[in-house]
C-alpha cells in the first residue's frame, strides 16, 4: 500500500496498528500489577493480536459503532463477574473494575476501523484515561493472584512510572499521526533525510525528557509518601469518617453530637431505592444495647455468627443467605429489591425485622443476636434482595427459629443517679402497669409523643446526661433522644430494650414500583421485649412530625432523572447478579413504563410535543438530504459540462483560471470570430444562469445545456 495513510482506503497500516496496540497494552500490564488482575492483559493481548493481524478495516456504520460501544460494556460486566477486582484499591469515586475493561475494550474495538485521525484520537483517549485510573491507587500491591518477589514491582509509584514511560514511547508518534494523518514510516523518515533526522532527534529528546521527569517524580513521590504516610493515613481515615457520618449512623451513637447539620446538609440525597409492591417501612441498620454517659454502643457486636447459604442455581453469581436451620420454602410475604445509591456508606445491610432470606453477591453474611447483618466481600453494584415473612412495615427483629431472648445488657441503666431521675419521670406517666409489659410499653410511647416537641436543634448542655436535659428541661429534641428516653424509661421498669437505627422507606418513587429513602429519612427507634409472647415489638416514641411521612418530594426534573436512573440501576444490578433474562425483561418492562408515563400518565403534552418536534426534525433532515443530494448531482453535472468548455477554450489558446468569472471568460474570447464568439457567449451565459439561480435546474435544463455545448464544440471541429 502507499506509504502515506489514506483515510479513504479500507486497508490499515500495520505499523500504526502496532503502535495502537502498544499504547493500549501498557495500561493492561499496569492494571495487572496494581489491581491484582492478571486476566486483563491475557484477554487484551489475544484481541490486540487479532486487531494487528487484520489488514482489512471494518466500515464505520451505525451498526458497527453500536456494537463497538455495547460489546465492551457487556465484556466488562461479565469479566468482573468471573474474575472480580477489589475496587477499594483505587480512590476514584467510580466502579474502576467496570470502567477500566470498558475503555480498553473500546480502544481495541476502534482499532478494527479505518485508521483516521478521529479513530486514533479515540484510541489515545482510551489509553490515557485507562492509565489515569491507575494514578488513584491508594496502596501498594498486595497481589495474591500474581506472586511478585521484587520490591520494585511492589511499589505503586515505580509500577505506574515504568508503564507510563513505556506507553509514551508509542503515544507520542500516534499523537503526531492523529494530528497530521501520516503513516508511521513517514513520521520516522520524513519528506527528506534532514527532516527525518530532525524528527528522530525531537522524538528521542522528548522521550528522554519524559523519562527523566517520570523517574524524578516517582522518586520524590516515594520519599514524600514514606515521610507523610502516618499523616496521610490519619487524614484519609478522618475524611472517610466525616463523609460517611453525613449519611448513616456509625458504630456508636453520641447524643452530645449535634444531629442537625448532619441531616439538614444532605436532606435530599437518595440513599437507596427499593422495589416492592408495598412500602418497606422501617429498615433496620444497627442495634445498640449499652448506654453510658450519652453514648450508645453494642455489647453483642463480637457475638456474631455466619448465616448459612446456598449458591443460587439460577445465576451462580449470588448467594442466598437465610436465618434458621433450613432455607425457608414457599413464597415470601414481601420481596424487596434494594438498590443502594452512591451515597450509601455502610458496612451493614438495611433490612426489615422479618427478613428471612437475603440474596446478594457476597462471600459471607454475619449476624449478631440483635439481628444486625454484616456482609463480607459485598458487591454493592449488584444490590441485594430481601425476602420477608410478612408485609409488616413496623416489625421488630425476632429470630426465625423462634424465641430470641434479650442479652443481659438490654436491661441495664448504668448510672444510679440517672436511674433515680428516670424513675421519677415514670411516676408521671399514666397507664403504667407492672403486670402488663405491653401496656407499659405503649404508655411510655404515648407519653413521649404527646408531651414533647420534635426539634432538630437540640444541643446538650454538657452538665448532665443529655436524656435528662431532654426529659426535664428542653422537653424537645430529635429522634435519637426520643428513642433513648423510651429505652431507658422502660428499663427502669424491668423491660429489656434495644436502641435501633436505620431508615424509614415510605416515599413513593416516580416509577410506581419503587420507593425512596433519603438521607434525612434516617431514624432511631426502640425494640422492647414482651415476655408474655416471647417476642420483640417495635416502639415508636417520636411524634409524627419527626417520623418520615412518605410524601413524594420529587420535582418535575427529578421525576425525569429518577425514571432514567432507576431504569439503568435496576438493569445493571440484574446483570451483575447474573439474571440476564430478567435483565432483558426488566429493560423491556421499564421501557414500557417510561413510555406509558411519558405519553399517558405523566406530562403527556410534553411527551407528544417532543415526538412532534422529532418527527418534524426527521422530515426536515430527510428533505435537506434529498435536496442536498439533488444539488450535488446537478452541480457535478454542471462541473462536467464546464470541463468540456474549458477543454474547448484551451484549443482556442484561452486558459481559464480559477479566479476568472464567466464574464471574464467571455471577454477573453473576444479575439475569436463573431460566430464562434456568439455561440460561446450564449452557452456560457446559459451555464451561469443555471449554476447560480435560486432554484436548482431540472434534468431538461441540464440536457439542453449539454446539447448546446456539444453543438458549439462540433462547429469548431
Amino acid at each position: 500500500m502507499d506509504e502515506h495513510l489514506n483515510v479513504e482506503t479500507t486497508l490499515r497500516d500495520r505499523r500504526v496498528s502496532m503502535l495502537s496496540a502498544w499504547v493500549l497494552f501498557m495500561p493492561c500490564l499496569s492494571y495487572m500489577m496494581l489491581a491484582d488482575a492478571p486476566l486483563i492483559p491475557v484477554l487484551a493481548s489475544f484481541f490486540l493480536v487479532i486487531a494487528v493481524s487484520t489488514r482489512r478495516a471494518v466500515l464505520v456504520t451505525t451498526r458497527s459503532v453500536i456494537y463497538t460501544l455495547t460489546i465492551p460494556l457487556f465484556v466488562a460486566v461479565l469479566l468482573n463477574e468471573v474474575y472480580p477486582v477489589d475496587n477499594d484499591r483505587f480512590f476514584l469515586p467510580m466502579p474502576t473494575e467496570i470502567i477500566f475493561p470498558f475503555v480498553i475494550a473500546l480502544g481495541i474495538g476502534t482499532m478494527f476501523f479505518v485508521q483516521t485521525s478521529g479513530g486514533l484520537v479515540v484510541i489515545l483517549t482510551s489509553s490515557a484515561f485507562a492509565m489515569m485510573i491507575h494514578g488513584s491507587c491508594v496502596s501498594d500491591p498486595a497481589n495474591t493472584r500474581l506472586i511478585i518477589e521484587s520490591e520494585f514491582w511492589r511499589n505503586r509509584f515505580w509500577i505506574y512510572g515504568f508503564f507510563l514511560t513505556s506507553q509514551m514511547l508509542a503515544f507520542l508518534p500516534l499523537l503526531y499521526l492523529a494530528q497530521h494523518q501520516r503513516s508511521a514510516a513517514a513520521l520516522v523518515r520524513g519528506a527528506g533525510a534532514g527532516a527525518g533526522r530532525r524528527r528522530t532527534v525531537l522524538y528521542t529528546g522528548s522521550v528522554a525528557v519524559l523519562l527523566i521527569a517520570i523517574v524524578a517524580t516517582c522518586s520524590v513521590a516515594v520519599r514524600v509518601e514514606n515521610w507523610m504516610q502516618p499523616y496521610f493515613n490519619a487524614m484519609f481515615r478522618y475524611y472517610l469518617s466525616t463523609f460517611r457520618t453525613k449519611i448513616v449512623f456509625g458504630k456508636d451513637v453520641d447524643l452530645y453530637r449535634k444531629l442537625q447539620p448532619l441531616v439538614q446538609d444532605n436532606t435530599d440525597r437518595i440513599v437507596l431505592r427499593a422495589r416492592s409492591v408495598t412500602p418497606p417501612g422501617y429498615l433496620r441498620g444497627r442495634a445498640y444495647n449499652t448506654y453510658n454517659d450519652g453514648k450508645w454502643t453494642s455489647a453483642t457486636q463480637d457475638d456474631t455468627r455466619p448465616l448459612p447459604f446456598v449458591v443460587n442455581s439460577e445465576t451462580l453469581a449470588t448467594n442466598r443467605f437465610y436465618r434458621g436451620e433450613a432455607e425457608p420454602v414457599g413464597l415470601p410475604g414481601l420481596k424487596v429489591d434494594v438498590i443502594p445509591s452512591r451515597y450509601f456508606y455502610s458496612d451493614v445491610l438495611l433490612a426489615g425485622g422479618t427478613t428471612s432470606v437475603v440474596e446478594l453477591i457476597a462471600n459471607k453474611l454475619e449476624t449478631d443476636t440483635d439481628g444486625v447483618l454484616s456482609p463480607g466481600g459485598w458487591d454493592k453494584h449488584g444490590a441485594y434482595v430481601l425476602e420477608n415473612r410478612d408485609r409488616s412495615q413496623t416489625a421488630a427483629f425476632n429470630a426465625v427459629e423462634g424465641e430470641a431472648g434479650p442479652h443481659p445488657s438490654h436491661g441495664v441503666v448504668t448510672a444510679e443517679s440517672l436511674a433515680a431521675a428516670l424513675t421519677d419521670v415514670v411516676h408521671e406517666i399514666p397507664g403504667i402497669d407492672p403486670s402488663d409489659t405491653l401496656q407499659t410499653v405503649r404508655s411510655v410511647e404515648a407519653f413521649l409523643r404527646e408531651n414533647y416537641a420534635y426539634n432538630l436543634r437540640f444541643s446538650a448542655s454538657g452538665d448532665r446526661d443529655p436524656v435528662l436535659d431532654f426529659l426535664l428541661d428542653t422537653r424537645s429534641g430529635h429522634c435519637e433522644l426520643y428513642a433513648t428516653a423510651a429505652a431507658l424509661l422502660l428499663r427502669t421498669q424491668g423491660i429489656a430494650t434495644r436502641y435501633v437505627t436505620g431508615f424509614v422507606c415510605l416515599e413513593p418513587h416516580p416509577n410506581s414500583d419503587y420507593w425512596i429513602a433519603r438521607s434525612d429519612d434516617c431514624h432511631a427507634w426502640v425494640e422492647a421485649w414482651i415476655p408474655k409472647t416471647a417476642e420483640w415489638v417495635l416502639v415508636e416514641p417520636t411524634p409524627a412530625s419527626g417520623v418520615p411521612a412518605g410524601q413524594s418530594r420529587s420535582g418535575w426534573l427529578d421525576t425525569y432523572v429518577e425514571v432514567v436512573v432507576v431504569f439503568w440501576k435496576s438493569v445493571y444490578a440484574q446483570i451483575k447478579r447474573g439474571y440476564f433474562a430478567e435483565a432483558v425483561f426488566a429493560f423491556l418492562a421499564a421501557a414500557r413504563q417510561v413510555m406509558s408515563w411519558f405519553f399517558w400518565r405523566g406530562p403527556w403534552y410534553l411527551g407528544w410535543g417532543v415526538v412532534l418536534i422529532a418527527v418534524l426534525g426527521v422530515l426536515y433532515v430527510v428533505r435537506r438530504r434529498r435536496v442536498a443530494g439533488f444539488h450535488a448531482d446537478h452541480v457535478r453535472e454542471l462541473h462536467r459540462i464546464l470541463a468540456r468548455l474549458d477543454a474547448y477554450l484551451i484549443g482556442m489558446d484561452i486558459r481559464r483560471t480559477e479566479t476568472m468569472s464567466i464574464r471574464d471568460t467571455i471577454a477573453a474570447a473576444g479575439a475569436a470570430s463573431a460566430a464562434v464568439r456568439g455561440e460561446l457567449e450564449s452557452v456560457l451565459l446559459e451555464y451561469e444562469s443555471l449554476r447560480y439561480r435560486p432554484s436548482p435546474p431540472t434534468g431538461g435544463d441540464l440536457a439542453r445545456l449539454s446539447e448546446n455545448v456539444s453543438q458549439v464544440i462540433s462547429h469548431r471541429e
